[in-house]
């Protein structure tokens, strides 16, 4: 058996160009430019983004985990559709039960574990909004994605952290919001969970994230109908 080292130098840029793809394909499919049921032919993805076939059938391969693509048999791949009224109100059902304990569970522990990066979050997304050259509806998407995720990992449970995550729920309500968002209302609630984690105010977490959910929940179902 060989004990040679593995190339990661020649494995590196293979990598990068699979992320490139599946970032570029994942705009696309937010914003909606790639349309909700619409076919996704490998060919015509790898001529737009200058890449070969690999990279774009790999970056498919991970978005169908994400719950973006699905791959239908002998048909190939095609966007998934949007979520839902009651898709949208079963999701959040699930984040009502893990998102308000959490929140809690990191005002909790907060005077022993560095809760930080929460606040880093929230600052570089509003410098971001005012100057980033990305529109706000994906400035959101990445800062939603990083703001609960960052939270969900320091509630200190990593089942619940690990079922949070698994539902990609932060793509699928921000691709039925997509350029309607509200970055500014978001940040504002964000700002509210973030305080009373600071203020260690177990009540003033929980009840903060329960308004936000409520409410990302109502805009949700609200911009769902006017498709």
């Amino acid at each position: 058996m060989s004990t040679d080292p593995l190339p990661l130098e020649r494995l590196a840029p293979r990598r990068v160009l699979v992320d490139e793809a599946v970032a570029a394909v994942r705009n696309l499919l937010m914003d909606q430019t790639i349309r909700p049921g619409q076919s996704l032919i490998i060919g015509r993805l790898a001529t737009a983004l200058g890449v070969s076939h690999t990279p774009v059938r790999e970056a498919l391969a991970s978005l169908e985990s994400e719950g973006l693509v699905v791959k239908r048999p002998q048909r190939g791949y095609f966007a998934t559709e949007l979520l839902t009224n009651e898709e949208v109100r079963e999701l959040f059902e699930l984040r009502l039960l893990l998102e308000p304990w959490a929140a809690a569970e990191v005002a909790a522990a907060s005077r022993h574990i560095d809760v930080s990066g929460l606040r880093a979050e929230l600052d570089q997304f509003a410098t971001s909004l005012r100057s980033g050259p990305e529109p706000p509806y994906r400035l959101l998407c990445d800062h939603d994605i990083r703001f609960h995720g960052l939270l969900m990992r320091l509630c200190g449970n990593r089942q619940v952290a690990q079922a949070f995550a698994r539902t990609h729920c932060h793509l699928h309500l921000l691709r039925i919001q997509s350029r309607a968002s509200k970055a500014d209302v978001t940040r504002q609630e964000h700002e509210a969970i973030v305080s009373a984690i600071e203020s260690r105010d177990l009540d003033a977490a929980a009840d903060a994230m329960r308004t936000h959910l409520n409410e990302s929940c109502r805009r949700a179902i609200s911009l769902r109908c006017q498709t």
